[in-house]
C-alpha cells in the first residue's frame, strides 16, 4: 500500500530531555548512547543514525530531542561510526568490514550497547519501534533480527540496488542542493549548529559511498517476516528514488510505503518538517 502525503515547515520547539551513556562493548570497543523523552512514556523508538554521525554531536543531539516530543516517545540512538570517519574509536578490522560491506559484527556491538543502557534506565526495547535514515536503514535491517521490533521504518534508504560510486555522488549533490532551503526554514535552531567545525574527510566520505554503491543491503527481507515495516521516501530524491523503493518494496513483502511530496534526500536537514513526519507516523501507529 502506498501513501502521499504533503509536509509543512513546523517551527521547532525545545528538544525533549537527555541522558548520555558510553558503553564498552565486544573487544573492548566504545559507543555513545542517547536517551531522549519521559522513560515513563509506552512507545520506545530506537534510533539508527545516518553514516558517520555520533549522538553527542550537538545537531544530533538536538534533532532527535526534538523528534521524542513529536512522536511522544522515548528516543534511543547509538553511535554510527560508518566506517570510521574522524575521531572515530573503531579498529582498523572493524573499519575495513564495514567499508567491504559486512556489517553483522558492528551491529551486535549496538545491540550490546543499546542492552546495557535499557537496563540501566529500565527501559524496555524490544518490541520497540526500530527507525533508520539514510545509511542508517542499513543498520537497522542489521538490528532488526538481533532487537526483534514491533515494526519498522526505513526513510531514504540507500544500498538497494548497485549505482556506480561516481553517480551516487552526483546524487547526494543534487539532493544537497535543498540544505540552504531546509535550513532557512528554522534560523534560529540553526545559529548555533552553522558555527559547528567539522573536519573535512573526503577519504571517509568516498570509503562510505563506496559502501553504499554495493547494494543488496536489504536482498534477506526473510529477516523481517512478521515485523511491520514502512519505507519513507521524498518523491524528488535522486538518492532514492521510486525505482529503488519499488524494489525494495518486493524484497520486503507487506512493507507500507509513505511519499513525501516535494521532499528529498536532504529532509534531515529541516528539523520542522521532521517533526512533523514523526507526527504523522505516530498518528498513524506506524511507532
Amino acid at each position: 500500500m502506498k501513501s502521499r502525503i504533503s509536509l509543512y515547515p513546523q517551527s521547532v520547539f525545545q528538544p525533549a530531555p537527555s541522558e548520555q551513556f558510553r558503553e564498552t562493548v565486544e573487544g573492548g570497543q566504545k559507543l555513545d548512547v542517547t536517551v531522549h523523552g519521559n522513560l515513563d512514556s509506552d512507545r520506545v523508538i530506537v534510533n539508527c543514525l545516518p553514516w558517520s554521525e555520533y549522538t553527542l554531536r550537538p545537531d544530533a543531539n538536538a534533532r532527535y530531542g526534538i523528534m521524542a516530543r513529536a512522536a511522544d516517545a522515548v528516543v534511543v540512538s547509538v553511535d554510527n561510526p560508518g566506517v570510521g570517519a574522524h575521531g572515530s574509536r573503531l579498529s582498523r578490522r572493524l573499519r575495513a568490514d564495514l567499508r567491504d560491506g559486512n556489517g553483522d559484527q558492528f551491529a551486535m556491538m549496538q545491540h550490546e550497547a543499546l542492552q546495557h543502557v535499557a537496563e540501566r534506565v529500565g527501559l524496555y526495547i524490544a518490541n520497540s519501534a526500530l527507525y533508520g535514515y539514510s545509511q542508517g536503514t542499513i543498520m537497522a535491517m542489521k538490528l532488526a533480527p538481533l532487537l526483534k521490533p514491533k515494526s519498522l521504518i526505513l526513510s531514504e534508504p540507500v544500498g538497494v540496488d548497485p549505482i556506480a560510486p561516481k553517480d551516487l555522488v552526483r546524487a547526494f549533490l543534487a539532493d544537497g542542493k535543498r540544505d540552504t532551503q531546509y535550513k532557512a526554514e528554522n534560523p534560529r535552531w540553526f545559529q548555533d549548529i552553522t558555527r559547528l567545525q567539522f573536519p573535512p574527510q573526503p577519504a571517509t566520505l568516498l570509503a562510505s559511498v563506496q559502501m553504499m554503491s554495493r547494494g543488496g543491503y536489504f536482498a534477506s527481507g526473510l529477516d523481517v517476516q512478521g515485523i511491520k515495516k514502512t519505507i519513507v521516501y521524498g518523491a524528488e530524491s535522486t538518492v532514492c528514488t521510486t525505482e529503488n523503493v519499488d524494489n525494495l518494496s518486493r524484497q520486503l513483502k507487506g512493507a507500507e510505503i509513505i511519499e513525501l511530496e516535494n521532499e528529498n534526500h536532504s529532509i534531515l536537514n529541516s528539523v520542522g518538517r521532521m517533526a512533523v513526519l514523526f507526527e504523522e507516523l505516530r498518528r498513524s501507529h506506524r511507532l
